[in-house]
């Protein structure tokens, strides 16, 4: 369950306060992050000063998150959040980014370049708080393609997970037990389909006498754990 519990697209500005009057703690599926990681030579990102760019080392470090909770339970990554200097860390204030609307969209489209594979249902949302200053709150479906990873200079193509409040590498034994794990789910998934099938043609082609039948196959295949309609 998303920890903003709402649809991405309806969240607003009380939403993203609520968490911070509610002492919002991170968990498994909550992460905040207080702004861009300053680049290589400890200056502050390009994004914070003219909106240019964002730096490789703040790519790096929130879409490490965003992996993690891929390869975990799902959750909700949340830019712009500042915490409190405790363990578990505690929501204290927002933070608001500059040209958050924007900035979300470029982090969406780093996240399909950087990530591999593709998370799908991945989204990510600005929501401006002061002006066109605000957060961003990626939402991060529980991935069936799992395990994803991180590809780009820096990070040796890792895995993370998602440990308590923390995410981490994931050791060779982690990925492949989470490769193993996810191939015998979507083999499970193919053999209720075959199993179904057979049923279908069964109903259309051996009907009682004098009924005729015509009959629609819609098959729809999860990609994530979590199905919103």
């Amino acid at each position: 369950m998303p920890a903003l519990a709402k649809a991405l697209i309806d969240i607003d500005r009380s939403d993203v306060q609520a968490l911070i009057e509610g002492e919002w703690t991170e968990d498994e599926v909550l992460e905040f992050k207080s702004t861009l990681s300053q680049s290589g030579s400890g200056n502050p990102d390009k994004w914070l000063v003219d909106q240019s760019a964002i730096g490789a080392a703040a790519k790096r470090d929130i879409l490490a998150e965003v992996v993690a909770m891929a390869n975990s339970y799902g959750g909700d990554v949340v830019l712009g959040i500042t915490e409190a200097d405790e363990k578990p860390p505690r929501a204290v204030a927002i933070n608001p980014l500059p040209n958050c609307v924007e900035l979300a969209s470029r982090l969406e489209h780093a996240a399909r370049d950087l990530i591999k594979p593709q998370i799908p249902m991945l989204n990510v949302r600005g929501i401006p708080i002061d002006g066109d200053s605000g957060v961003v709150v990626f939402r991060v479906p529980q991935s069936r393609a799992a395990p994803h990873r991180l590809e780009m200079k820096g990070t040796e193509k890792e895995c993370y997970r998602r440990v308590g409040d923390r995410s981490e590498p994931m050791t060779m034994r982690e990925i492949q037990d989470l490769t193993f794990s996810v191939s015998r789910g979507l083999q499970r998934v193919d053999e209720r389909l075959l199993g179904f099938s057979k049923e279908f043609e069964v109903w259309l082609y051996e009907p009682p006498e004098r009924v005729y039948r015509c009959g629609y196959a819609v098959v729809a295949t999860p990609l994530s754990a979590e199905l919103y309609f």
